[in-house]
């Protein structure tokens, strides 16, 4: 009996603090976490929504498909960057993207091997839903990995733990993982490359060998350049972890700064190369992104120049007061919403305090040049580059649970594990926003304008060696898998554009139609397409055969020089 007793003592035990523990610990939490990310994609994808996931697509497919770093979706204004190197718009090589994002796509489409035929009764792309969504969410639960060791490493397992839960039950990182951009991967990529500095500031000052912190700083490197080949605007991690290499050290920063930077370099200088030789400029045409939502350019209008005259002083006036006016957007809305505006709040009060910890202390300052850099960067940027701060969000998380048990431990509440009680609301807190997304209304597909059947169709109209002028080439791109242009910024503009190309025809959507009628059509820089939105095709143009899409509306045109759709009809049958 004392030997049964004993056991079951001993079974209790292993359950509730042994190995048992553990395993059902290790087992339990990451299937619950995978079954949050799952029921969040499921009940929110509806398809791709941004023109970067699926411009990143249609690159992927093309690397998996032995195509090589060549586009199918083609702005005007690159056959005027590209000059004289006549590229031909089937093997058209990409000028504006960083590369990593799209081999990793590729990779996954050959793995999974989906298919890329529009199959019009299933309600998401295939490829989308078997390789697209699923890379996102698999980048964003290993940046809560890495959440949970940076904040076991510099504050101890309870902030380590609550950090990754705040971080993955963030509806913004919810949202992120299934929007198909490069965000997920870029975050991963900045915060491994952050604990990896980390790792090595903190071994160097344990007084450990040169080998010891050496390594995980050459692997900070190589993360940082991979991170800059993953998005252009991750440069600012270079400054940034550099400057913090250089504090750690007493003795030898310069030494240890330079092999960064050199580590760095050769990551990234291939690429550099690359794009050097096929388009002259080192980032090829992605500096220029910056002219974008500027008073030189509207919106996408420097990607619709045919031959844009650029004149330096003008240039330099319109970036800074683009600047000085997104700054202010930047630090008033998209700084305190990005993730979760609790738990940022709590870093942004953490400046107030001074940690005891020296290496975590000094790493938080560096953390906010970086936060800053990044502000500068999204402000020249525009658009919606404020969702780059979230690269950070990770990092910001940490330092924001840390100080959030600094307040609670002072707070000296006599009852036990209250710390616990309200850390648990904390999470609680963080969570709603997505809670809330799922309990409410089921979100709406992203048409108009896209919607994979009606691209698959118009690009089904347009033989493989011809070219197709939209307003969503990087739709048609990726879910008709032709070489497509954007439509310039008038119809005279096509003219130019069919001396260096074979046009099949153009095709319209409500991203020109739901522009501002006064402010655009009628008399703004869209007054040119108006009598086509309007169903009137002018004497001198050159398509003059158009369908509708869906039939019988006015949300979408296309058209060509003869009726293709007979032929088309012909061969379905």
């Amino acid at each position: 009996m004392a030997l049964s007793e004993r056991g079951t003592q001993d079974v209790v035990y292993s359950i509730e603090e042994g190995w048992t523990s553990w395993l059902m610990r290790g087992f339990i939490w990451p299937a619950i976490t995978v079954a949050v990310f799952a029921f969040y994609g499921w009940m929110q994808f509806r398809g791709l929504k941004d023109a970067e996931a699926m411009e990143y697509a249609q690159l992927g497919r093309n690397l998996a498909h032995g195509a090589g770093f060549t586009t199918q979706c083609i702005r005007p204004v690159d056959l005027w960057y590209v000059g004289q190197q006549n590229y031909s718009p089937d093997k058209f090589p990409d000028i504006r993207h960083a590369p990593l994002y799209p081999a990793v796509l590729a990779a996954g489409f050959k793995i999974i091997r989906p298919s890329f035929a529009i199959q019009p009764r299933v309600a998401v792309y295939g490829p989308e839903n078997k390789v697209v969504v699923p890379l996102g969410v698999l980048f964003s639960l290993a940046t809560g990995l890495v959440v949970f060791l940076l904040g076991r490493r510099l504050f101890g397992v309870r902030v380590g733990f609550v950090s990754m839960l705040v971080f993955l039950l963030s509806d913004a990182v919810l949202a992120e993982s299934i929007s198909g951009t490069p965000i997920p991967l870029l975050t991963f990529l900045v915060t491994a490359a952050s604990y990896a500095a980390l790792a090595s500031s903190l071994r160097l000052a344990e007084g450990r060998s040169l080998m010891s912190w050496l390594t995980p700083l050459f692997i900070s490197a190589v993360l940082c350049g991979l991170a800059f080949l993953t998005g252009y605007a991750a440069v600012v991690l270079v400054p940034t972890l550099a400057v913090f290499v250089g504090a750690s050290r007493e003795q030898g920063r310069a030494s240890a700064i330079l092999i960064f930077l050199v580590v760095f370099t050769l990551v990234a200088s291939p690429w550099l190369v690359r794009n050097k030789m096929v388009s002259g400029g080192f980032l090829g045409l992605a500096p220029y992104a910056a002219l974008g939502h500027s008073s030189l350019y509207d919106g996408n209008g420097f990607d619709q120049e045919v031959k844009p005259a650029l004149h330096n002083v003008k240039v330099a006036q319109a970036l800074k007061a683009k600047v000085i006016s997104n700054l202010g957007r930047l630090w008033d809305r998209d700084l305190r919403t990005v993730g979760t505006g609790l738990v940022i709040c709590f870093f942004l009060v953490s400046f107030f305090h001074r940690f005891e910890q020296e290496v975590p202390a000094r790493f938080r300052w560096c953390l906010a040049l970086g936060v800053v850099l990044m502000f500068v960067m999204a402000a020249l940027m525009g658009g919606d580059s404020g969702r780059l701060l979230g690269v950070f969000l990770p990092l910001m998380v940490v330092f924001g649970v840390a100080f959030f048990f600094v307040v609670v431990d002072r707070a000296e509440f006599f009852e036990a594990n209250w710390d616990l009680i309200l850390a648990g609301v904390l999470v609680v807190l963080t969570a709603l926003p997505a809670a809330f997304r799922l309990m409410g209304p089921p979100p709406s597909r992203p048409y108009p304008p896209y919607f994979p059947a009606f691209q698959a169709y118009v690009c089904s109209l347009v033989e493989p060696a011809e070219v197709l002028c939209t307003d969503i080439p990087w739709a048609t791109a990726w879910y008709g898998n032709r070489t497509s242009i954007l439509r310039p910024a008038s119809v005279d503009d096509l003219k130019a554009i069919r001396e260096k190309t074979k046009l099949a025809g153009v095709y319209l959507t409500t991203e020109t139609g739901n522009q501002p009628y006064t402010d655009a059509l009628l008399s703004g820089e869209y007054r040119s397409w108006l009598p086509l939105l309007n169903r009137k095709i002018p004497a001198d143009f050159p398509f003059t055969n158009g369908i509708a899409l869906p039939p019988g509306s006015v949300d979408q045109t296309f058209f060509t020089d003869r009726v293709r759709w007979k032929e088309s009809q012909r061969e379905a049958k």
